[in-house]
């Protein structure tokens, strides 16, 4: 293998796109990845023909026409696109702990809602109805309440019902934050930033 072999691989990825009408399903490609450095120019070639393709199979505005000289936000399968960020929902349930392991296996973290906008979207996901882990929880060291990507937590906005103590964690359901005992079991949120292209 040759010292430019090792920063190119290929693998199948299927992205659905935001900004898509809502009949277009999310379309399978195959995309070519290259870490820094580019050995060759055929190989950037290449390169730039797949995200122009992307591009141009992909991103439509309403009318259906291509956007030119903007960018597409691409989330991996079963991700939903929102707002340049991507994001996933459970099928079953775990404990807080093991719920942010799942995000970190994804290569992403338990969902931060930063403000309303995120919220009503959540409420998109969850249908209001059901209780479901984010990443918030109390720290033991400063006993505050704390976003896992270590944003501060807007308490103002989001004031948490129940019962705080040293083992608590969020959850959210419909509009409202709530604490919990960690070792609960409720389904999960991660979120990552999507891949623009």
């Amino acid at each position: 293998m040759s010292s430019c072999d090792r920063f190119v691989c290929t693998a199948q990825w299927g992205w659905s796109f935001s900004g898509l009408p809502q009949h277009k399903p999310s379309i399978k490609y195959q995309l070519l990845l290259i870490a820094w450095p580019v050995c060759t120019v055929r190989d950037l070639q290449h390169t730039q023909t797949i995200v122009l393709t992307i591009q141009s199979t992909g991103c439509y505005n309403q009318s259906q026409a291509v956007f030119r000289g903007s960018r597409c936000k691409l989330c991996p399968e079963n991700w939903r696109a929102h707002q340049g960020k991507c994001y996933w929902d459970s099928k079953g349930s775990k404990f807080w702990n093991e719920s942010q392991k799942d995000c970190e296996s994804r290569h992403s973290q338990m969902l931060v809602i930063q403000d309303q906008e995120d919220m009503d979207f959540i409420q998109n996901i969850t249908d209001g109805i059901n209780h479901v882990w984010i990443g918030l929880n109390i720290t033991s060291h400063t006993r505050n309440w704390t976003w896992v990507d270590g944003s501060p937590f807007n308490h103002t906005l989001f004031p948490v019902s129940g019962h705080i103590a040293s083992d608590s964690c969020g959850v959210v359901k419909g509009n409202q934050i709530n604490s919990e005992t960690c070792s609960a079991e409720f389904k999960w949120i991660c979120q990552k930033d999507a891949v623009v292209v």
